[in-house]
């Protein structure tokens, strides 16, 4: 074969794959956007429907302008699913929110870039009361899509959730993007602490060994009283020096066990996820990538700066305050 037959060869290669991707391109019809605060985001990544894109919204950085990046590369898309924490009138998208307030004041130039067809929310009651609606038609306004959300929480029916967005603005018909076997199997809400004074504990209520729980509670300076949220796995590790994080909404501590501290998250149900060193998270105690640290007396105190940081200390009155990044943790600052 000669050199100009080689050369035409590959170039005719080389326009085939441009043209295939191009076709892909201005196939793909949907994508399901997922916070990564949501708990288990890789189990409903992997359960999502085949033939939709899926995109993980990083928790360090704004979700808003994170799906606007996407968005622009894919203009034939006609759908976005949006899979977040939410509240009434409000999506928990990375470190930012998208509200009333936001919408008005920060993003109005990024949503009219969100101009698709169809708009899905599926954070929990994003769409109630006033500051639902007023959201919705706000949102509607600027992105021209027609929108489904919901006025309930959204997740696993035993905990009072569904998978239904029973509010619409404008016409379209609601399917939503995961299996069945996903809808059924993902055990949790896309609901966040609530938002009020309160300090949340790890109590053990029980200190006999066949009690298997520990116990999360809520305390309200309000009131003075402690209010049970729900029931953390392990009586035998004790959980200590824990913070609320504003960022994700989730407490950060230790878990004391066997002469180490492994860094851990606890949601608004209850459940504990291990934080690794990489910042990621996994539900097996004995990972070895788990963040771990020895120190001589048990952290007992921490709290959680708005960068991210988590502030520990022991019951040593002059002891060093150690500072751990939750996004990349790795080692503890002196």
């Amino acid at each position: 074969m000669s050199k100009v037959n080689i050369y035409q060869s590959v170039s005719a290669k080389t326009s085939i794959k441009l043209i295939d991707i191009s076709s892909q391109l201005e196939s793909l019809q949907q994508i399901v956007f997922i916070d990564s605060s949501v708990e288990d985001y890789q189990g409903l990544a992997n359960g999502v429907l085949p033939g939709t894109k899926v995109v993980i919204i990083r928790r360090t950085s704004d979700g808003v302008q994170q799906i606007t990046r996407v968005i622009k590369k894919y203009p034939h898309i006609s759908s976005i699913h949006i899979v977040s924490h939410g509240t009434p009138g409000c999506l928990h998208l990375g470190n930012s929110q998208l509200n009333i307030n936001s919408i008005n004041n920060d993003y109005c130039q990024e949503l009219e870039i969100w101009s698709v067809t169809n708009l899905l929310l599926y954070g929990c009651n994003v769409a109630a009361g006033d500051a639902g609606t007023e959201f919705l038609a706000q949102l509607r306004k600027i992105t021209g899509a027609n929108i489904a959300a919901t006025a309930t929480p959204t997740g696993n029916v035993a905990l009072g959730g569904d998978w239904e967005l029973e509010v619409i603005r404008g016409e379209l018909e609601v399917d939503v993007p995961f299996t069945q076997e996903t809808q059924q199997q993902w055990n949790y809400v896309l609901d966040p602490f609530e938002k009020k004074p309160a300090l949340f504990q790890v109590i053990n209520t029980n200190p006999v060994p066949a009690d298997p729980y520990d116990q999360l509670f809520r305390l309200n300076p309000l009131t003075g009283g402690y209010e049970s949220v729900g029931e953390v796995a392990g009586s035998t590790p004790r959980y200590n020096a824990a913070g609320y994080n504003p960022n994700d909404d989730y407490i950060y501590g230790f878990e004391v066990r066997d002469g180490e501290q492994k860094l851990l998250r606890i949601n608004s149900t209850g459940t504990v996820e291990y934080v690794k060193n990489d910042g990621t998270v996994t539900t097996d105690v004995t990972d070895s990538e788990i963040f771990t640290v020895t120190l001589a007396r048990r952290p007992t105190a921490g709290d959680i700066d708005q960068d991210n940081n988590l502030w520990i200390t022991n019951r040593d009155i002059k002891t060093s305050i150690r500072r751990i990044n939750l996004d990349n943790p790795v080692t503890a600052t002196t």
